[in-house]
């Protein structure tokens, strides 16, 4: 309980005042200086703050310090100083919440950043937050059974925000542009928004525009990327895909126009093989999505699906397929990745089928497109036949 009195800060009344009973507290104020307080605790502590509105907001307190460490005068000299900062828009608790951000890790901060979805127009899919927690988890142990590097902001993890300095972020972006400049450019996005999502401010802000051009990370603007499978080369490209282990999984990727992070995810029981469909549940678009599979592509399917449970993913133990990727380019010598089937599959489709029925097929959203919203329905075996024209083109049936 708290009891409030007015009065003339002196040292002879502040002396005078009594221990308030227990539980109690007393909040003295100075008739001189508005805003300034005394509060008085029932264990005798005595302490200066100011309570006043920042500009444009709410009312903050803001505690100076204990009585009689901090003398009367200069109490009122650091609360005229606060009420300039309040006064200009300065926000000590928002100061404060900045300062005790920058005190978490870089671990701990990304993970509140991708906990909180309510600092982005929508929720992150699950694909997008495990792949940004990827990023500082620490190498797996080859002797435990877990084969895998560390993620590329593993070493900024253990450290805290006000540790972090541009000079460094700068560095470790050389070092992973080395590796691969599009995945670098990818970490530091991460690290940008991470950074902006705690309000921490660095020194030498690589990310920041007045930072010198020679110190700071400029980083490239998304391309829009146009390769393809060559179709003139499809034959070649699918019999090296034949001879390689898990190269089935980039064969189904080109005849379903499906993309990687969908079919990681997709579990036995979302496999029809009587109805001949693939039931994609959690998309790039948030819309479910339905695949009419092929006779090529069931084929596949089939065999994925043999001895597995219902629970199991399709293509279980299938961690990470660059190996047959890079097998299947040693073979043929034709550069192309996961995205590049869909690509692929996107071109031959648009070359045979009309053009709704290939966003249809890549489960591509409508936009503003109002016919192709409202006016064209397709069934599905107008999509079944689409799949399997696209198939036939890849690999004719004998």
């Amino acid at each position: 309980m708290a009891t409030n009195a007015t009065i003339n800060f002196t040292k002879a009344a502040l002396s005078a005042l009594t221990t308030p009973a227990a539980g109690q507290r007393v909040v003295y104020h100075d008739e001189k200086m508005q805003g300034l307080e005394l509060r008085v605790t029932s264990t005798g502590a005595k302490t200066f703050s100011l309570r006043r509105r920042v500009k444009g907001g709410a009312i903050e307190r803001v505690t100076i310090g204990s009585y009689p460490a901090v003398s009367i005068e200069l109490a009122r000299n650091q609360a005229r100083e606060i009420v300039g900062q309040l006064a200009a828009g300065h926000s000590h608790v928002a100061t404060k919440k900045r300062l005790q951000r920058s005190e978490l890790t870089f671990g701990a901060a990304l993970e509140a950043f991708v906990d909180d979805d309510s600092a982005r127009p929508s929720p992150l899919k699950q694909r997008t937050r495990s792949d940004y927690l990827e990023m500082v988890r620490p190498a797996g142990d080859p002797a435990a059974g877990r084969r895998h590097a560390a993620g590329e902001l593993h070493p900024f993890a253990g450290k805290r925000l006000s540790a972090l300095t541009g000079p460094m972020i700068k560095a470790h972006f050389k070092r992973l542009t080395e590796k691969g400049p599009t995945r670098a450019a990818y970490s530091m996005r991460v690290v940008r928004a991470v950074l902006n999502y705690h309000g921490v401010s660095i020194e030498d802000d690589p990310f920041a525009r007045k930072t010198a051009k020679r110190d700071r990370i400029v980083l490239p603007a998304a391309r829009r990327r146009t390769r393809i499978i060559p179709l003139e080369r499809l034959r070649d490209w699918w019999a090296a895909a034949d001879n390689v282990r898990s190269g089935d999984l980039f064969q189904l990727l080109l005849l379903t126009g499906m993309r990687r992070g969908e079919l990681a995810v997709l579990h036995c029981r979302d496999v029809d093989l009587e109805t001949r469909r693939l039931h994609l549940p959690d998309t790039k678009s948030r819309r479910p999505h339905i695949v009419m599979l092929s006779a090529q592509a069931l084929a596949i399917v089939r065999l994925r699906a043999a001895d597995k449970t219902r629970d199991e993913l399709l293509f279980q133990g299938v961690a990470g397929p660059r190996k047959s990727l890079e097998a299947i380019i040693a073979q043929t010598g034709i550069s192309f990745s996961a995205h590049d089937c869909r690509r692929t599959f996107g071109t031959i489709a648009a070359s045979i089928l009309p053009g709704y029925v290939v966003k249809r097929l890549l489960n591509h959203s409508d936009g503003q497109d109002v016919t192709g919203a409202h006016y064209v329905h397709l069934d599905e075996a107008t999509l079944a036949k689409a799949w399997q024209a696209v198939a036939d083109f890849v690999l004719p049936r004998p």
